[in-house]
């Protein structure tokens, strides 16, 4: 919201206010203002500075009176801002001290006199020297689409899997959700660029308000069981297939290990598992696609949580593991996995069981998964 300063009459006026806001251009009354809690030091402060310009003692008085009121608008905000910036970071569990001690240069005023805060915001976010994840945080609050696109894509995919939690400004949620579908479907499409599918999925929410709404009010565990998702997913653009339960006709069959019983058989489509060697397959219902695990450079860990759950509502067996391990190994030659994308996954496996204190399991994929595998056995996964 805009702060109105003063009513102005007059060119003297306007010429005033102007003179009292390039006072703030000086580093010297930047800091001044920081450090100064008494306002009767500050008023001899600036008094100090106007005179010193040789103004009209008429123009004098208006600059002395306007920059009283600038140093009282400017000192507020940059509170408010600096307590955004600290409660984001530590949300995030991050530690930056780019904003300490600092009153930006970045602060507009429109022609009619007023503080605009939104150009200062976008100010705020075009400034490099500010951490990355407050000017995301800050673009995602003020829906500043190109923004939000380009520093999702200048993240560092440790820095992304920060905003992976609830505990984060609603605003900020529902871009990220957003973000991570669209990333995702860009695996599916790699015609379409990142900026592309949110451009779309925002216009198909456009078209359908329920599905938006729907979006808006559901964690994405709950978002991927929704019926009217699974009827539109073939129509609505930049929806991330990944996220439903039954995905038999988006996968490859070659890589498949259905998670689905206690007794395991062999197929010409790849190892999967029968419910207690009855015959039914319960493929539909659940199974893990290992197809969707490609070089993507960044390997999401909510699709690890998904998996680490299943094998613990499953209560898999050490010869069932193995047949994962099996699938795995195949799934890095069939797709010719580089060293750095295995590391990448490594990190990831090795974040998720720090999040569930599995600390005895630190993987080293794939030399030694096969070994690790039988190691849930001694936490109480088999």
């Amino acid at each position: 919201m805009n702060d109105r300063l003063t009513e102005y009459s007059t060119l003297v006026d306007i010429a005033g206010f102007n003179v009292a806001i390039l006072l703030f251009n000086d580093p010297e009354t930047r800091e001044h203002l920081l450090s100064c809690e008494d306002w009767i030091r500050w008023f001899e402060f600036i008094n100090g500075k106007v005179s010193k310009l040789f103004l009209p003692s008429n123009l004098e008085e208006i600059v002395i009176a306007e920059s009283s009121d600038v140093g009282r608008i400017l000192k507020a905000r940059n509170k408010r801002f600096h307590r955004k910036h600290d409660l984001i970071l530590q949300k995030l569990g991050r530690r930056c001290q780019c904003f300490k001690g600092i009153l930006h240069r970045r602060y507009r005023w429109t022609s009619e006199e007023y503080f605009d805060e939104r150009k200062t915001i976008q100010a705020f976010v075009q400034d490099q020297q500010l951490d990355l994840a407050f000017r995301f945080t800050l673009a995602c609050e003020n829906a500043l689409e190109d923004n939000i696109v380009q520093f999702w894509e200048q993240m560092p995919q440790t820095l992304k899997n920060c905003f992976y939690q609830n505990d984060l400004p609603y605003k900020v949620i529902y871009w990220v959700k957003l973000l991570l579908i669209s990333e995702d479907s860009t695996y599916k499409n790699p015609a379409v660029n990142l900026r592309e599918h949110v451009s779309r999925t925002l216009q198909s929410f456009k078209e359908n308000p329920s599905l938006k709404s729907s979006f808006e009010k559901q964690h994405p565990r709950e978002w991927k069981y929704h019926p009217e998702m699974i009827r539109k997913i073939e129509h609505v653009p930049g929806i991330n297939r990944r996220w439903f339960r039954d995905p038999a006709a988006y996968h490859d069959r070659s890589c498949q290990v259905e998670l689905s019983g206690s007794r395991t058989r062999t197929s010409q489509n790849g190892p999967s598992m029968t419910n207690n060697g009855r015959g039914k397959s319960h493929s539909s219902k659940w199974s893990f696609v290992f197809s969707m695990l490609t070089p993507n450079f960044g390997w999401p860990s909510k699709l690890l949580m998904d998996f680490a759950g299943r094998l613990r509502e499953r209560n898999f067996a050490s010869k069932h593991l193995m047949d994962l391990t099996k699938c795995v190994r195949s799934l890095f030659r069939e797709r010719k996995f580089a060293s750095k994308h295995l590391l990448d996954l490594t990190k990831c496996v090795r974040s998720l069981f720090r999040e569930r204190n599995l600390t005895n399991l630190l993987f080293d994929i794939p030399s030694r998964i096969q070994s690790r595998w039988r190691n849930y056995d001694s936490i109480g996964l088999s």
